[in-house]
């Protein structure tokens, strides 16, 4: 009795081959997991699995059933919020790079706060008394500038979350909600965007 027509002799034989090859997708991601090696993006790792598994990189992303693994262990990585780029984060590892993002600019707030009081006291104390020669100050401020916005670049690193204006001399927090964007402004901010402003025309 002869085949029927239209049936796939190499379904189970696909099916079997896929399940090995899932497998073998599991184990070395089992592996690149206790390396701790960081993947920033799908794109690293798939190249570096398709690598080590033999699948072919298109069919890595292509194959839901293999694209589902590649994800789960982007996601899964310690500190993954910190790395992980936003175009390659799922719904949750988003949510925690938001948190992420707001917990260092509640900390800039802080720093900022405490600096302003410190140039307060420098002040209020005078001329006279033991604090910074004029020289010392200027170097601090200059650092303080230069480490602020080293900051600034850190927390933007995966996409623009604090805005520095430097036309209105205003500093905004733009995950926060609509009209709770600006952090600080005016007059207090106005040396800082001044300093800024040369650093960056240094530069060019």
């Amino acid at each position: 009795m002869g085949v029927r027509k239209g049936t796939d002799n190499f379904k189970e034989f696909r099916a079997a081959k896929q399940e090995s090859s899932v497998e073998l997708l599991r184990v070395e991601l089992e592996k690149a997991r206790k390396r701790k090696m960081p993947y920033p993006d799908k794109a690293t790792l798939v190249s570096d699995m398709a690598g080590r598994t033999k699948i072919h990189r298109t069919t890595l992303v292509r194959n839901p059933v293999y694209h589902r693994l590649i994800l789960e262990f982007l996601a899964g990585q310690a500190g993954a919020s910190t790395f992980v780029a936003d175009k390659d984060a799922p719904p949750q590892l988003l949510q925690a790079k938001l948190i992420d993002a707001q917990m260092e600019i509640g900390a800039l707030k802080e720093r900022l706060a405490a600096q302003e009081k410190a140039a307060a006291k420098q002040i209020s104390a005078g001329a006279g008394s033991s604090t910074l020669s004029l020289s010392d100050a200027h170097t601090a401020f200059a650092d303080t500038v230069w480490a602020m916005r080293a900051v600034i670049e850190r927390i933007n690193a995966d996409g623009e979350v604090l805005q520095v204006d430097l036309d209105k001399g205003e500093i905004r927090d733009l995950a926060a909600a609509p009209g709770r964007h600006v952090i600080v402004s005016g007059q207090r901010l106005r040396p800082f965007i001044e300093a800024l402003r040369r650093l960056m025309e240094q530069e060019r």
